[in-house]
């Protein structure tokens, strides 16, 4: 049953895949966002008035996110670095394990990883940056 009333982030899980079919869940992370926009194209003219005038334009995605550093991390800093480094496109999955809840997903690439100690006596973290190509989709979790 899909998960009622707000959303408790503890649930939220980062996939990736090579295939989009056999997924392993990013180690040891915190929080991520999903981002959709719109960059509408430009039609001013002479005859616009001195008003800006727009039109539909390019749509895309990104999902951006942290974790925390481990060394023994089997899908984590390391694995998303050699990602990047490689050029490799990959497929992600922003998604709850609830049964009915809907996920977002698709292919693109690491953008960037950033490591970062948190200052003295503080557990060192990364981020990520992945953009996606093409639309990214939703679906419900079975």
């Amino acid at each position: 049953m899909a998960t009622e009333g707000t959303f408790n982030g503890t649930l939220m899980q980062v996939l990736t895949s090579s295939d989009g079919t056999s997924w392993v869940e990013l180690n040891h992370f915190i929080s991520a966002s999903f981002s959709l926009s719109h960059s509408p194209r430009s039609t001013t003219s002479n005859q616009s008035g001195g008003w800006e005038t727009k039109a539909e334009g390019m749509r895309s995605g990104s999902l951006s996110g942290e974790a925390l550093y481990a060394e023994d991390a089997t899908n984590g800093y390391t694995q998303l670095r050699t990602l990047l480094k490689n050029r490799t496109l990959t497929y992600v999955r922003y998604t709850s394990d609830v049964s009915g809840d809907k996920y977002e997903q698709g292919q693109g690439y690491f953008t960037q990883v950033e490591k970062s100690n948190g200052g003295p006596e503080e557990t060192m973290t990364y981020s990520f940056e992945f953009e996606f190509s093409g639309e990214p989709t939703q679906g419900t979790i079975s």
